[in-house]
């Protein structure tokens, strides 16, 4: 025999005095639920306490603190693909070394070897351009208290004139003494000018003084310096 859906217009109370756990608009609040099965939800549920559950599947807003399963090698960096959490395979992080294992190329602006007090040097690129024969134009400076000695390669590239020189210099820094030595430079073609002549100074300025190197231009052409820089940590 068939039976009516029993039905409550003014919703459902416990306890003395009443407590409503479902409201006349199916609303349900209670302070705690047991539930053996599992619970579907179609809208959004509000909780302020916590949910404990074996597995959970859904989306999830709010302080987390859980284990997520994911696919992958043992050690391989999570990462967000399109708000999906995925393994960077080829990226893995050996916890008793503390060691980071990169297979493929590793894109930088900025790297360093040694951490804290045991940092040795800082390796940096910068790309710069000049468009007049001002003398002494500077291409890049660094704080002088924060190094003991600075290398930089510069590929300098006059596209106009069609030249190309690629230059080394070493500085050393002591205060506001900076020497410097130019040890190598070649120049495409080998019978043009070069393309602009570099030197390393001390500037005045900030909180120590910068170390600044400068190129004076052979050409008022735009001009391009592909800059790498090896500071050394004072």
């Amino acid at each position: 025999m068939a039976a009516d859906a029993f039905n409550s217009v003014g919703g459902y109370t416990v306890g003395i005095p009443p407590i409503t756990i479902l409201d006349s608009n199916g609303n349900l609040t209670v302070p705690k639920a047991n539930i053996a099965g599992n619970l579907y939800i179609s809208n959004n549920l509000t909780v302020v306490g916590d949910i404990a559950a074996t597995n959970f599947v859904g989306n999830l807003q709010g302080n987390i603190s859980a284990n997520i399963t994911i696919s992958g090698s043992d050690g391989a960096l999570v990462f967000n693909n399109n708000s999906l959490a995925e393994t960077a395979e080829g990226v893995i992080y050996n916890k008793p070394t503390k060691s980071l294992t990169v297979e493929e190329t590793l894109y930088a602006n900025n790297f360093a070897l040694g951490s804290g007090v045991n940092q040795f040097y800082r390796v940096t690129s910068f790309i710069a351009t000049t468009s007049s024969t001002t003398a002494n134009q500077t291409l890049y400076k660094i704080p002088a208290n924060t190094i003991c000695g600075v290398e930089y390669t510069i590929i300098a590239t006059d596209a106009t004139a069609n030249t190309r020189q690629i230059s080394k210099l070493n500085a050393i820094v002591l205060g506001s003494d900076v020497g410097y030595s130019e040890f190598g430079t070649a120049d495409s073609p080998v019978t043009s000018p070069g393309v602009g002549d570099f030197r390393v100074s001390f500037e005045v300025g900030g909180l120590s003084g910068n170390v600044v190197l400068t190129v004076t231009p052979q050409t008022a052409h735009s001009t391009d310096y592909k800059i790498l820089i090896i500071s050394y940590k004072a």
